[in-house]
């Protein structure tokens, strides 16, 4: 079954928490490509809601003005 990402990301902007304990399950790749759909602003309170070695390895699969955002 494939992903909707739609979906995911009315999850993710509905459910910070929840979100961010499903990315912290995935490989960092597949993570990192979901904050790359992500404006800073959404990203954000997902990161916030991570344990701060897990969203500093997200962030790195970021550009860097997309990161620094």
């Amino acid at each position: 079954m494939s992903a909707n990402p739609a979906i995911a990301l009315q999850f993710a902007n509905r459910h910070p928490a929840a979100a961010a304990r499903v990315l912290e399950r995935l490989p960092l790749e597949e993570a990192a490509t979901f904050f790359d759909d992500l404006s800073a602003t959404r990203a954000a309170p997902i990161l916030a809601e991570m344990p701060v070695p897990v969203a500093a390895a997200s962030l790195t699969g970021m550009g860097t003005d997309h990161a620094a955002a």
